[in-house]
């Protein structure tokens, strides 16, 4: 049971057999929020030093949850707060950043606001609110929810104090388009230095120096973008720590507790299993499936970045008077309709023809191909990324006849081309490296 209550004062009626403190608030542990009734816990502004700030309240919340969960599960109602990595930053950190100042508040004058309770300064828009939480520097770390290290550290209890001793200084590259790098947490496993050699075939990616000064380095130390990268994002996939990490579509970087909806990869006839995630309505990133081999190029990694694009159209629009003015899919789709509807009448059948970008899914293809037939009576559709085949007049059907497994278990595979299947289909190219 959650009792909600609004105030400054407690409002304990039916409650007194709960012990209070001498301000009037529930007695609780501050460790694990648990009262005087045995399986009753508290949490929030009723409870101990009484009225606090939102957020203390929301923490406590939290915290308390975790006690009722571990009570109702018998285990001991200690709380430990989660194993953190921290570090202090100074002003050399952040010297790369613009300074920029908080937006001043508009406050309404003494003499207006003497005469009534209205607000004194007025509620910021939805633009000044993002405005001001876009100046936050977000010094956490981009892998904060899948770093396997702060996984295994609270798992097992660590206490890394005895270790203390020298650290590198090491100054992170966010200059690569999709991928930053922040080599002070890397741990040294080496496995973006692999999977860069043997499986992309980029070496872009190399361990330079010995002992304690070995780090992961781009080819002839140079930043990331300039060496031979095809900007895969298989480096970030791999890496079990915050030390690579892909950018995502947000056009603020900050980790973010994800939704993860398993789809197909639309770029190519591959049709790489891939991993959206999400937050809200928000596509943050894409992420091979481990599913189909944790494989995925660059078109399927950071092709969707064009979607959170504040220029983007995504709602239905007319031209009215001049103007767009935004209208339902309805009444878009009637007035499209009916304009090409009036080309056909004027020119005569045949005028207009159907694109179906080579993006599309066979669903959404074969929707179009319904809609041009059925309500234009359009039979010209087609697409223009569509190449000429040779597959057709060999094997007599325009598809291959080996999948992934056979060309996994083939004892001689010819490569025709290998750079342009690199370049157009980047899996296909790795699926042939893993196979010799």
């Amino acid at each position: 049971m959650v009792i909600t209550a609004i105030g400054q004062k407690p409002a304990l009626a039916g409650l007194e057999a709960l012990e209070t403190t001498g301000w009037g608030t529930i007695a609780a542990g501050e460790q694990n929020f648990l009262t005087n009734l045995e399986g009753v816990f508290a949490a929030g502004d009723a409870t101990n030093n009484g009225a606090d700030i939102a957020v203390t309240a929301i923490g406590e919340a939290k915290k308390a949850a975790e006690m009722a969960g571990r009570y109702l599960n018998g285990e001991p109602l200690s709380y430990e707060p989660p194993f953190l990595v921290k570090s202090e930053k100074t002003a050399e950190d952040f010297a790369d950043r613009a300074k920029e100042p908080r937006i001043e508040a508009p406050v309404r004058p003494a003499g207006e606001r003497r005469r009534d309770f209205a607000e004194v300064a007025p509620v910021m828009t939805e633009r000044q609110a993002q405005a001001e939480a876009s100046r936050c520097l977000e010094c956490g770390c981009m892998d904060y929810f899948e770093c396997r290290l702060v996984d295994y550290a609270n798992k097992y209890r660590v206490r890394p104090g005895k270790y203390g001793g020298k650290i590198h200084r090491r100054k992170a590259e966010t200059t690569h388009p999709n991928i930053n790098r922040e080599p002070e947490k890397c741990v040294l496993c080496g496995m973006c230095v692999r999977i860069c050699e043997e499986t992309v075939g980029a070496c872009a990616l190399g361990l330079l120096g010995r002992g304690f000064d070995t780090a992961v380095t781009p080819a002839l130390e140079q930043p990331l973008e300039n060496t031979d990268c095809i900007a895969c994002g298989m480096c970030a996939a791999v890496c079990p720590v915050g030390a690579i990490t892909e950018k995502t579509m947000a056009a603020k970087q900050t980790p973010l507790s994800e939704d993860v909806t398993e789809t197909v990869c639309p770029f190519c006839s591959v049709g790489c299993r891939m991993e959206l995630t999400t937050k809200g309505e928000l596509i943050l990133r894409a992420l091979p499936c481990e599913k189909d081999g944790g494989l995925l190029c660059k078109k399927g990694r950071f092709g969707f970045g064009d979607s959170g694009e504040a220029a983007r159209v995504s709602v239905p629009m007319l031209r009215r008077g001049g103007k767009l003015e935004q209208t339902d899919l309805e009444q878009a789709g009637a007035y499209v309709t009916d304009k090409f509807k009036s080309i056909n009448d004027r020119y005569g059948s045949g005028s207009v023809a159907a694109a179906i970008s080579c993006g599309y899914t066979n669903e959404e293809a074969l929707a179009v191909m319904d809609y041009a037939e059925k309500e234009l009576g359009v039979k010209e559709v087609f697409c223009f990324g569509q190449a000429a085949e040779g597959l057709s007049e060999v094997l007599s059907r325009d598809a291959s006849s080996a999948g992934w497994d056979e060309l996994k278990a083939a004892e001689w595979i010819v490569a025709v081309s290998p750079d342009d299947i690199m370049e157009n289909y980047a899996v296909a190219g790795m699926r042939i490296r893993q196979a010799v």
